[in-house]
């Protein structure tokens, strides 16, 4: 991970935060992996990681490629912006 930008502090509770939610992307890892759909066709895909991202506090924006969601973390402040893009196959 690139951490241009951001203090060690900063980094830190980034990463804690992150660790913090291990068990459950794990558990909604394995919900994914229960019920596989093909490209395009993920619409219960879809549905459980805009829940999750909104779960989360997130701004989502949906339809995006067909079946994509984005989800969009708003800082009260203007500053360095950190992007993360992650896509599942099947």
């Amino acid at each position: 991970m690139t951490a241009e930008g951001l203090n060690p502090a900063t980094l830190a509770t980034i990463s804690a935060e992150i660790r913090g939610l291990k068990d459950e992307i794990i558990a909604l890892r394995q919900e994914l992996h229960q019920c596989p759909e093909l490209a395009f066709e993920k619409k219960r895909t879809a549905e459980l990681l805009t829940r999750h991202l909104r779960s989360l506090g997130l701004r989502v924006e949906e339809g995006i490629g067909v079946t994509g969601v984005v989800g969009i973390l708003e800082g009260a402040r203007a500053g360095p912006t950190l992007r993360h893009k992650g896509m599942l196959k099947a």
